[in-house]
C-alpha cells in the first residue's frame, strides 16, 4: 500500500523548464509525483482556458526514467485535465512552478503560474504557486532554493489543509538557501512593471508594437507587501483567494443605488 501523498506539478514555462525539473526532483523525495504541464511557454497567460478547441496530449521523457504529461493547452487546462480525467486518484496537493521570475503585486493577475494553482483550488484541491524572483543581471538562477522550500512546505500544507478557495503564493528570492533572511506572511502589493510600448515594424498600414517594459516599480505600503519582502531577501507567502468580491464596498454600493432609486433587494 502506497502511503506517500500524491502531488501534481504544473507550470506556465513549459514542460521542459528547469524550474519544473528542480521542483520535481525535490518533491519526489517526499511524495509520489505526477507532472502535467503545457507543451510550450505560456507566461502571462493568466487564467485562460481552451474552450471547444482540441488540445494535443502526449507522454514525454523528463529524465531519470520519469515520464510527464504534455498538453498543448494553458496552465489551467493542465490542472483541469489532470484532476478530472487523467488519474484515478485526486492529488493531495497541486504545486505550480517553479516560475522563472516573481509573481507578486499586480503581476499576479497576469500569471499563468498563479492561475494554475487557483484552478486547483476551484476544483477543491489544496494548491500553491512557487516562483523564483531574480534580476536579469543575476549570473545564476537558484531554483534549488525554491525547490527545497517547496518540498519542506508541501507536507505541512497537506497535513493542515488550506481554507476553501485559498492558495499560497510563494515567491523565493534568487539566493542560496543560507542567504535567505526568513519568511514573511505577506499581502499582495501594488507594484507592477512599467509598460513601454515600442513600435517594432511596419507593413503598409499595419503597425506592430512590442511591450519592452522591464522596470519594476515596487510597493510603498509596507515591508509586508509581497514584492517588497522578496526584494529585501525574504521568502514571501501570500494567501490568495479566487473570490474577488469587494465585500467592504457592498453596503455602500447598495446605499447609493437606493438613493438613485434603483430597486435594490436586501441581502
Amino acid at each position: 500500500m502506497n502511503l506517500r501523498p500524491l502531488i501534481l506539478l504544473t507550470n506556465d514555462d513549459g514542460i521542459g523548464a528547469p524550474g519544473l525539473n528542480a521542483l520535481r526532483e525535490a518533491v519526489a523525495r517526499i511524495a509520489t509525483v505526477e507532472v502535467v504541464a503545457p507543451e510550450s511557454q505560456c507566461s502571462a497567460a493568466g487564467h485562460a482556458v481552451s474552450v471547444l478547441k482540441d488540445m494535443s496530449y502526449r507522454r514525454i521523457e523528463l529524465g531519470d526514467g520519469f515520464r510527464g504529461h504534455s498538453l498543448t493547452g494553458m496552465p489551467a487546462d493542465c490542472v483541469k485535465l489532470a484532476v478530472t480525467r487523467l488519474f484515478d486518484a485526486r492529488p493531495d496537493l497541486i504545486i505550480s512552478g517553479i516560475n522563472r521570475g516573481s509573481n507578486v503585486a499586480n503581476n499576479i493577475l497576469y500569471s499563468g503560474t498563479v492561475a494554475a494553482a487557483l484552478e486547483g483550488a476551484m476544483l477543491g484541491v489544496p494548491s500553491m504557486a512557487v516562483s523564483l524572483a531574480y534580476e536579469r543581471a543575476d549570473p545564476v538562477l537558484h531554483f534549488e532554493s525554491a525547490a527545497e522550500f517547496a518540498a519542506r512546505l508541501a507536507p505541512r500544507v497537506i497535513a493542515r489543509g488550506l481554507p476553501k478557495g485559498t492558495i499560497l503564493n510563494v515567491n523565493v528570492p534568487n539566493r542560496e538557501t543560507r542567504e535567505i533572511r526568513g519568511v514573511v506572511v505577506s499581502r499582495q502589493g501594488h507594484g507592477m512593471y512599467v509598460d513601454v510600448m515600442e513600435p517594432s515594424e511596419t507593413d503598409g498600414e499595419i503597425q506592430a508594437f512590442r511591450n519592452v517594459g522591464e522596470v519594476m516599480v515596487y510597493s510603498t505600503e509596507g515591508d509586508d507587501c509581497d514584492d517588497a519582502a522578496v526584494r529585501d531577501g525574504f521568502i514571501s507567502i501570500t494567501p490568495l483567494r479566487y473570490d474577488l468580491t469587494d465585500n467592504d464596498f457592498r453596503q455602500e454600493l447598495r446605499d447609493w443605488l437606493r438613493r438613485e432609486h434603483f430597486p435594490v433587494a436586501d441581502g
